[in-house]
């Protein structure tokens, strides 16, 4: 460790790890099932397109690679199961919401957090979901 506190989506499974060893807390948002490393996806909570509709287009690839690969936050790259990384691409909170109903405020308020530290614009459908 480098004093950063570990990015869950950094995990990777030690040799003296079963595949079936439940993963961290990952299983909040995968309904309650452990999820081997195959089967999961590090997904950017918001998505780099939904970044750039949101005021990421006039950053320099080199923004764009550091938000990207941000590692300085834990809620910005997180672990999901490949099936709802692909069922979200590039959705908004009013197109997609985590399959598991107790995870999706967290989710949109990580969301809303994420975009408000890159100075994002926040889409009042966002801001609504948060609240209701």
């Amino acid at each position: 460790m480098n004093g950063q506190p570990e990015n869950p989506a950094r995990h990777q499974t030690r040799p003296d790890e079963s595949p079936d060893t439940p993963i961290r807390d990952y299983c909040s948002s995968r309904q309650g099932r452990a999820a081997t490393p195959p089967q999961l996806d590090v997904d950017r909570l918001v998505p780099l397109a939904e970044a750039g509709d949101s005021g990421a287009s006039p950053w320099t690839a080199k923004e764009h690679e550091a938000y990207a690969n941000d590692l300085d936050d834990p809620r910005a790259l997180i672990a999901v199961s490949a099936a709802s990384n692909r069922s979200k691409t590039d959705k908004d909170p009013t197109e997609w919401l985590p399959p598991y109903s107790l995870y999706r405020c967290t989710y949109v308020t990580n969301r809303v957090a994420d975009k408000t530290r890159y100075q994002l614009s926040v889409d009042p459908a966002e801001s609504e979901r948060r609240a209701g």
